[in-house]
């Protein structure tokens, strides 16, 4: 027992011993019945009044809260000082935040300003702390050591969460409420992606094995990596169910996930407003420049971003993902409306016995594109004002499934309108000319169009201006 050996104050390496060999009785303890003890080792400095020492959790009311905690001071003639332990509500989390600031966190302008806060359970201890709790009010948690003396220490902490069977089920009583939905919505969008991958390669097998382009391929590279995606979010999920707690590493690679499949859409968006394989054969050599120069280093700041946890430069890497997304939509929006203008400008100059209507077809598609793209941008925006003002924490869910159906919506409606078709992918500057023309006919070419046929006596394309008026 520790706390016999918490009073040989003259033999500290005892103590130590033994809050190891309790760590380790807890890490046998789980390995011999299966059920997960979940430890995290962690420093808080003099200056800091309070730590997180855990992730929150979301309790029904009869969930349980096992944990033992352990604080060793770095100074070891400070070994019998007090600390607190408390348990706080999200309410009183944000209220601590918002007073998280220099001059409060400097004991000699507001000292101890922490450690008289509210909360919803608050234990006294010194050296180790071992109990259970029943919950009584359903809420999100938050475990959080109190500093009050404002020692420099290093905190050991196991702990177990539990919420009740009717809650969330057998297979999840390891899962907060608030995380318990994701397991069927993640489960319910891997089947939509495997199906939609099912049915895209056999239509693509079956169909338009003469007419596909590279745009088709590059959107089942889409959505394959949006199948992936959404296996690791399950697994990641699953993880956490299994030992509620989360574990920094699936959690790092359940984002990577995120921001990989995010930036591979929006490269995937940027080649449709470009044209690629659609109104022209190949991009332009300073495009491919810019275009690999904008999304590696959107990707490696979205990485950096989603394995940053709790530095003060993580707010760098968000900023950084942050100018970079804006400029990459912005391209979109420039090269979208940009091929638009061109196109009409060959309608306008097309003959009218030539392929007029598939270059009609093709202005149509865009359009549809150009409103596509719109929900898109203003998906976050919307979702950031209906998490704030609408949904509490345990319906924080449903932004996620809001997303993830507009982003499945505008995939169908995509892979609808750019699905092969002979005369929408006819027109090609690799060649001289997509369609025959009569010899009173001239070519006329435009940056991103493909050669029309237009009547001698007009002026080529090529020598306006874009987007002005061929007349």
């Amino acid at each position: 027992n520790c706390r016999i050996v918490r009073g040989m104050s003259t033999v500290p390496s005892m103590r130590k011993r033994c809050y190891t060999f309790l760590l380790s009785f807890l890490a046998l303890w789980q390995v011999s019945t299966g059920r997960s003890i979940n430890t995290i080792t962690s420093m808080v400095s003099a200056l800091d009044g309070w730590a997180y020492i855990g992730s929150p959790f979301g309790f029904d009311v009869g969930g349980t809260l096992y944990l033992y905690t352990n604080v060793t001071t770095i100074d070891s003639s400070l070994s019998n000082s007090t600390f607190y332990f408390a348990l706080i509500t999200e309410s009183q989390a944000n209220f601590w935040e918002s007073l998280q600031t220099d001059s409060g966190r400097n004991p000699n302008v507001l000292p101890h300003w922490d450690c008289y806060m509210p909360s919803a359970l608050r234990y006294e201890f010194q050296n180790s702390l071992e109990f259970n709790y029943v919950i009584t009010q359903r809420n999100l948690y938050y475990p959080v050591l109190l500093n009050c003396a404002r020692h420099d220490i290093v905190i050991n902490t196991a702990a177990k969460y539990l919420n009740p069977v009717a809650s969330v089920g057998a297979a999840y009583v390891e899962l907060g409420v608030q995380d318990k939905p994701f397991v069927d919505i993640y489960s319910a969008l891997l089947t939509f992606y495997i199906f939609f991958t099912i049915v895209w390669v056999g239509m693509l097998a079956a169909f338009y094995r003469r007419t596909m382009t590279g745009i088709h391929r590059a959107f089942l590279f889409i959505l394959i990596v949006k199948l992936l995606e959404n296996v690791v979010n399950l697994m990641y999920i699953k993880t956490i169910a299994e030992t509620s707690w989360e574990d920094d590493t699936f959690s790092g690679l359940s984002q990577f996930a995120t921001v990989v499949a995010d930036t591979i859409f929006l490269g995937f968006l940027l080649l449709i407003a470009l044209g690629w394989r659609i109104t022209r054969q190949a991009l332009t050599a300073r495009e491919r420049q810019l275009f690999v120069g904008t999304f590696l280093p959107y990707l490696g700041f979205g990485g950096l971003q989603a394995q940053c946890t709790g530095q003060e430069f993580c707010g760098a890497y968000v900023l950084s993902v942050y100018v970079i997304n804006s400029l990459i939509l912005l391209g979109v929006i420039v090269a979208m409306n940009f091929t638009i203008s061109q196109i009409r400008m060959v309608v306008q100059d097309a003959s009218l016995s030539g392929p007029i209507g598939d270059l009609y077809i093709k202005l149509k598609v865009y359009q549809y594109y150009r409103w596509v793209f719109l929900v898109y941008l203003m998906l976050p925006t919307a979702l950031l004002i209906i998490s704030v003002t609408v949904f509490t924490w345990e319906y924080q869910w449903i932004g996620t499934v809001i997303r993830e159906v507009i982003v499945a919506a505008i995939l169908v409606v995509i892979g609808i309108n750019f699905r092969p078709r002979s005369y929408l992918y006819a027109f090609d500057l690799g060649t001289a000319s997509a369609v025959p023309q009569a010899p009173e006919m001239v070519q006329a070419t435009a940056t991103g169009i493909a050669p029309q046929t237009v009547p001698q006596q007009r002026r080529p394309l090529a020598a306006q201006v874009p987007g002005s008026s061929p007349h």
